[in-house]
């Protein structure tokens, strides 16, 4: 780069050193020929007398006016006669333009200044604006100053940055700088040379070349076309170079993950907050199959709201989002951070909002943003729209994320293929996360040895993937690393509904009338704790809805959410105005709509027969094409986008390629069960008609008899049955239900087993009015199986379903005080109680029992939500009694945070009695966070009572760092008499279990491993459970294990040392003492070592330990090999304690026939098959098994799904059922009519008679 330097009134061209000194540079538009100064002017010092040189002069003492000594103008700095030079100095020119300290245009062709009118149509109208070279003059440098031929300023690029942009239409950012030119698109770029001239043509190309970052050797005589096709050669070239992950994470973050994207909309048309997108994870706990009652924190398996994933438990039970990738233990024992997460949930509860929600937290709100780069969000489904034979990761992500328009989508496809496989020496590789939605949707579409299978192998095989599924679904076997951690979605809590109204309704007058309606309405309030149920309460919600006491019922609610959308979309889809479809009555809605409610109802009926909840193109084709001619009626594919009851999983496709789903899957089982009651009641032919998928038979037509019997047992039925029994009692004639309980009755497709009949029949009667004239005898019948089950298994899952009467339960709850507490421990599983049960488990002798009445009070908080419940448990902290005044504490304790509450229980910390002192403290352990409690509870840190001192510590050691919290809790821990205060010792173990990572608290807690007092050890021992991967503590525990005296401790050891199975130190320990002289020591180890049951020296010891003496041992070693059950020698040794003396272990062993085993049921010996049956009878109670006989074959569902038994299997059980009775069928008062039986005995006489025959009263 030569420089030009002002010396005294003179023009001396001279070389740059390498360090290039500030300077000034000129840009202007060329005079005529022979008028500029040339390189050689320059060199000989010629040329003064030229035009130009005043362009020259005017630069030079413009330079030396801004302090710089050189500047440049291209007319005499370049050699043009060298090729070689005049082609670097063009590729060079930008970069020259953008490193001076300024630049000056000199605007020949503009004589007025700012200050004379019209000049500004004269800079607008000048020639500068118009040359193909100025383009990147104005846009290379920093500074510009504009002057007149005159030589008088005119201002600079930011004052008259608008004017500029007004003639060139370059944005003012892209101008100014404050927009780097690398982010404005090249084609946008090159469009700023439209209508701009050069001298040569192929300049027009290379006056781009700085501009679009591009090197072009320079070849004049090409022409403009080929010069520019060049151009964008070299374009390409350097941009496919230049591509790196930073494009790649932008174009996601702007095409992918735009707000338009992830919008969750709601029925109203208005777009949810996601700060009010709440989407509830818990961790999977897998029960153990013969639990016969649920924990406190375990729904049952049957209760509708399990079956629609709705949970009942507290936020303290569920995993934060942002906390997800925490460490923790796995099943193996170790403690890991999880990086492969399977979410499962049932259809309809959000998951693909949670992808949404998890998408938006990590881009906007940096959730995870220092584990992953970036994430990846794949919903699964659209591997199924592929159609090639072979894809690689890279053709997925092109296809996927990058359009094939995008110029550079396969390039960026392998940037980010490279980025996401793991890389040698980098352990799990990418810091890239994949969100894989809907495993389900996709899990049996190929075969292992397809193509397809093999992307989807890579896809789940990833190192870092959050997964999603429905809870059937399962990885396939070629998928090979495993899974760290298994979520599951659960519903809203309560807390959140209320949040949700308040955000959702402006008037705080309509948020307390649906508080005050779902307290009223069990089954309504369940249901509202589904994300888009609520919703559609909200919108649905008016004064008359409050009022209408129908809604009651699932049906009713689901037919008003039907008709109030129905309203919405006759506006929508202009059926009606506004004005006229709010008056319109349901037969009016029904006409108005008779075409969109068949198409509705035929489509929901199909998917609900093929279990298909997505609804493809290519399904929709099908679909429209079979019942095309059923009647002139059936609407096109396009009008399925405007109604209200379907949604699509991907809002940006359009037309015929969008998937659809119904607004929740019971929506779908609504419609569903719409049509089948149309055809029940309308049908001559009495057949429903559908479209049969899996076998691709096309229309298959099947009469309502033959599709009762064969699916009314069926789980995935169970809600569709309810609105069937539902939509029939709203029939005017009321014969129709009673005709639909009398087929449900029909013996001839029973279930063998008992309990899934009465079930069936159950939830339906929750479905239908109280005057059914069959009532009576169906709850009586209730309630003879209630009764037997609590005699039989010591328990109630009967009791657990919110749909059983309560009238029911109130009888026994006053005729026997045993049964009383049986029932009561099944009605803590409920999700809500009655205001009638709750009076009664208040007046119950049990709530003030010393033993159980914790439990009890427990129950009552739980479920409490009743006003004038509520005041009287208020009223009973006035009693004189100690122990009620105790009990009502830990009721209230429960509802804490209501204003009225904390005051009363804020009073009690100054009774005069240190146990309701020390109740009241507890009971307000909740809310220690709040200033005023904990200022209350600081207080009795100084009681003289220690109990009191305890229990305010253990509330307070979650909330305050006050060093008394500790003192207290570790004085407190050899002092109390925790044997008669079990619930304070289980308290104080988990306050001290938080605090057990502190030096001062660890070490006081191994002192008290040496104590005494056995209580003291084992809480001890429990409060440093989580501390078990210190070398320390693991030492001091593995020394209870093998040399306490008391057994209880040794068990205790065994049991906090489980999370390290996995090291073998503590396998080899564990397994040392796996022959311990206590069965309960030996029963605790098993269940220790269940989590390495793979593992050779285990499953032999585990092996061994069925053959021990202690049923309980043989049992829980059992369900410890049960996990390895697919392997001969295990299942072997299994099945032959199926003659085992003890019915648990039996349990445990039907388990694992029915999961692993195919050996048919006429291959094991009679003996064998009594307790086959007996044990699926016992099983059933608690799990969703059924069995029903046929022609031919028997059906058998079960919790893993659906089994055929053949004709052999019939006939032995058959024979298997003549031994337990003397003749009849086995369910409630119905005859077996075959021939040459006698007289039947129910079903629960024969019971009876089996379990008596086999030692088992």
């Amino acid at each position: 780069m030569r420089l030009l330097k002002w010396n005294h009134g003179d023009v001396c061209l001279v070389d740059s050193p390498e360090e290039i000194p500030p300077y000034a540079i000129l840009s202007h538009t060329w005079g005529p020929k022979n008028t500029e100064v040339t390189f050689e002017d320059a060199i000989s010092k010629a040329g003064k007398n030229k035009v130009g040189y005043e362009k020259i002069r005017f630069c030079g003492q413009q330079a030396q006016r801004d302090g710089l000594e050189y500047f440049w103008i291209d007319t005499c700095c370049i050699d043009k006669s060298s090729n070689a030079e005049l082609s670097e100095s063009l590729n060079s020119m930008f970069k020259w333009y953008q490193n001076s300290e300024t630049c000056y245009v000199y605007l020949s062709d503009v004589s007025e200044n700012q200050s004379r009118p019209g000049w500004e149509l004269s800079f607008r109208k000048c020639k500068w604006f118009t040359r193909g070279w100025t383009l990147q003059e104005l846009l290379a440098p920093a500074k510009i100053k504009f002057f007149s031929r005159k030589a008088e300023y005119l201002g600079d690029k930011q004052s008259l940055g608008q004017l500029i942009h007004d003639i060139t239409k370059i944005p003012i950012e892209a101008l100014h700088g404050s927009c780097p030119l690398s982010k404005v698109a090249t084609k946008d770029r090159c469009a700023w040379m439209n209508g701009r001239d050069t001298t040569r043509p192929e300049d027009q190309a290379y006056a781009l070349l700085g501009i679009v970052d591009a090197y072009l050797p320079l070849m004049y005589g090409y022409g403009k076309d080929k010069a520019m096709l060049e151009l964008h050669e070299a374009i390409y070239v350097r941009e496919k170079q230049n591509i790196s992950m930073i494009q790649v994470d932008e174009y996601l973050n702007s095409h992918h993950y735009s707000d338009d994207r992830l919008r969750i909309q709601r029925l109203s048309g208005e777009n949810l907050d996601m700060a009010k997108c709440y989407i509830n994870l818990a961790v999977v706990r897998h029960m153990p199959l013969n639990n016969t009652a649920p924990s406190n924190e375990e729904a049952s398996p049957f209760d509708i709201f399990s079956r629609l994933g709705v949970d009942s438990r507290d936020a303290n039970q569920c995993v934060d989002l942002a906390k997800m990738f925490d460490s923790r233990h796995t099943s193996q024992g170790l403690m890991k951070a999880p990086r492969r997460i399977l979410i499962r949930g049932r259809a309809g509860v959000g998951k693909t909002t949670l992808c949404k929600k998890m998408v938006f937290e990590f881009e906007r709100r940096n959730l995870w943003n220092d584990l992953f780069e970036r994430v990846l969000w794949v919903p699964l489904r659209t591997l199924k729209t592929l159609s090639r034979d072979s894809l690689t990761l890279v053709d997925f992500f092109h296809y996927h994320f990058f359009p094939d328009d995008h110029r550079f989508g396969h390039i960026l496809a392998e940037r980010l293929a490279a980025e996401v496989q793991p890389r040698p020496g980098m352990g799990t590789g990418s810091r890239t996360l994949l969100i894989l939605d809907g495993l389900d949707e996709v899990t049996e579409t190929w075969n292992i040895d397809e193509p397809m299978h093999d992307l989807l192998a890579k896809l789940l095989n990833q190192p870092n993937v959050i997964i999603t599924s429905r809870p059937h679904a399962q990885l396939p076997l070629d998928v090979e690393n495993p899974i760290d951690l298994e979520l599951e979605t659960v519903g809203f809590q309560l807390k959140q509904v209320d949040e949700y109204l308040e955000m959702a309704l402006p008037s705080p007058k309509d948020v307390k009338e649906i508080q005050n309606f779902l307290k009223r309405f069990a089954i309504v309030q369940g249901l509202a704790r589904i994300p888009i149920l609520l919703d559609a309460l909200c919108y649905i919600w008016s004064d008359n809805a409050g009022n209408n006491p129908t809604l009651q019922t699932m049906t009713n609610f689901y037919k008003y959410v039907q008709q109030q959308l129905m309203i919405k979309d006759s506006v929508r889809l202009g059926k009606r105005k506004a004005s006229v479809a709010h008056n319109m009555g349901p037969l009016q809605l029904e006409d108005c709509f008779k075409d969109e409610v068949e198409l509705l109802e035929k489509l929901a009926f199909t998917g609900m027969v093929n279990d298909m909840i997505e609804f493809e193109p290519k399904t929709r084709h099908f679909f429209l094409r079979a019942f095309k001619n059923e009647n002139d009626r059936i609407l096109p594919d396009q009008s399925i986008r405007h109604l209200s009851f379907l949604r699509t999983s991907d809002p940006h496709k359009k037309g015929a390629d969008v998937n659809y789903h119904f607004l929740h899957l019971t929506f779908q089982e609504f419609f569903a069960a719409s049509y089948f009651v149309r055809q029940w009641i309308s049908n001559s032919e009495n057949s429903v008609c559908y479209l049969d998928l899996k076998h691709d038979t096309g229309k298959k037509q099947e009469t309502i008899s033959s599709f009762l019997a064969q699916h009314k047992y069926n789980p995935r039925y169970d809600i569709f049955w309810r609105f069937v029994a539902g939509l029939l009692d709203n029939e005017q004639n009321g014969y129709e239900v009673e005709n639909f309980f009398q087929a449900i009755e029909e013996f001839q497709s029973r279930d063998l087993l008992g309990p899934a009949h009465q079930r069936l029949v159950m939830r339906c009667l929750a479905e239908v009015s109280k005057d059914l004239a069959s009532r009576r005898d169906l709850e009586k019948r209730l309630k003879a199986w209630l009764l037997f089950e609590m005699e039989l298994a010591g328990s109630s899952s009967f009791a657990w379903e919110m749909e059983f009467p309560d009238h029911i339960v109130l009888d026994i709850l006053r005729q026997s005080r045993s049964q009383a507490l049986t029932l009561f421990y099944a009605l803590n599983s409920r999700v809500t109680l009655s205001s009638s049960v709750q009076r009664e488990l208040l007046a119950s002798e049990a709530y003030i029992s010393p033993r159980i009445g914790s439990m009890f009070a427990g129950i009552l908080g739980r479920h409490i939500d009743e006003p004038e419940v509520q005041d009287e448990v208020l009223a009973r902290l006035e009693d004189k009694d100690p122990d009620i005044q105790c009990a009502a504490l830990e009721t209230l304790g429960y509802q804490a945070s209501e204003p009225e509450i904390k005051k009363a229980l804020l009073e009690r910390l100054n009774d005069r009695n240190a146990r309701v002192r020390s109740h009241a403290a507890s009971a307000l352990a909740s809310q220690a966070g709040h200033t005023e409690v904990q200022r209350a509870l600081q207080a009795r840190l100084g009681d003289e009572e220690p109990i009191v001192r305890g229990a305010a510590a253990v509330a307070l050691s979650s909330h305050t760092s006050d060093p008394r919290v500790r003192q207290v809790l570790l004085l407190g821990l050899s002092n109390e008499d925790y044997d008669h205060h079990w619930a304070r010792a289980q308290a104080t173990k988990k306050a001290l279990s938080s605090l057990a990572g502190e030096p001062e608290v660890q070490q006081a807690l191994l002192v008290q491993l040496g104590d005494t007092n056995r209580d003291t050890r084992c809480l001890a021992v429990d409060a440093l459970r989580s501390e078990t991967g210190k070398p320390e503590v693991q030492k001091a525990l593995l020394a209870r294990l093998f040399g306490d005296e008391d057994s209880y401790v040794r068990s205790t050891a065994a049991r906090a040392l489980r999370s390290q199975t996995g090291e073998p130190k503590v396998q080899q320990a564990l397994l040392t003492q796996i022959g311990d002289e206590d069965a309960g020591v030996r029963w605790t180890v098993i269940d220790a070592l269940g989590d390495q049951a793979s593992e050779p020296k285990v499953q032999e010891a585990l092996l061994g330990r069925l053959s021990d003496e202690n049923n309980n041992v043989r049992f829980v070693a059992a369900r410890a090999l049960s996990s390895q059950a697919s392997e001969p020698k295990v299942q072997q040794a299994l099945l032959a304690r199926l003659n085992d003396d003890d019915e648990h272990v039996q349990l445990r062993v039907v388990e694992t026939l029915l999961r692993y085993q195919d050996k048919p049921l006429q291959m094991f010996s009679a003996e064998e098959r009594m307790v086959i049956v007996r044990s699926l009878i016992n099983m059933s109670f608690s799990q969703p098994f059924s069995w029903q006989v046929g022609s031919g074959a028997s059906s058998l569902y079960t919790p893993w799904g659906f089994m055929k038994t053949s004709i052999a299997d019939t006939k032995s059980l058959s024979k298997t059922i003549e031994r337990g009775r003397p003749a009849g069928y086995p369910v409630d008062e119905l005859q077996h009519a075959q021939p040459g039986s006698r007289s039947g005995l129910s079903g629960l006489q024969w019971m009876r008679n089996l379990f008596s025959q086999n030692g088992h009263s």
